[in-house]
């Protein structure tokens, strides 16, 4: 779980890396050269490049939600295996 948990945090970090990346990304037409220019290859990767950086802006709220649930269910079910175990222990059972 714990890799898990290491795993998603750091596609979200990741995620925001090429977010930051695409926001200060300033593309002119004269980028392209004067073929690209004439075709709107700049507008037409601008679009592409914004609608990704979207979509990137609205899956790493959700990878962070994943992660820390995650996380969460782990110490969870960390917690109850420690809880049955003092009350075996208590109740004069061994645990091998």
């Amino acid at each position: 779980m714990a890799v898990a948990v290491r795993e998603l945090t750091a596609i979200g970090s990741a995620l925001d890396a090429v977010m930051e990346y695409a926001r200060e990304d300033d593309l002119v037409p004269g980028m392209f050269g004067v073929l690209g220019e004439q075709l709107g290859a700049a507008s037409a990767f601008a679009q592409v490049r914004d609608e990704l950086r979207m979509s990137f802006e609205r899956a790493v709220p959700s990878i962070d939600e994943l992660a820390r649930s995650v996380e969460d269910s782990a110490n969870a079910a960390t917690a109850v295996d420690e809880e049955s175990a003092a009350l075996i222990s208590r109740a004069g059972g061994e645990l091998t």
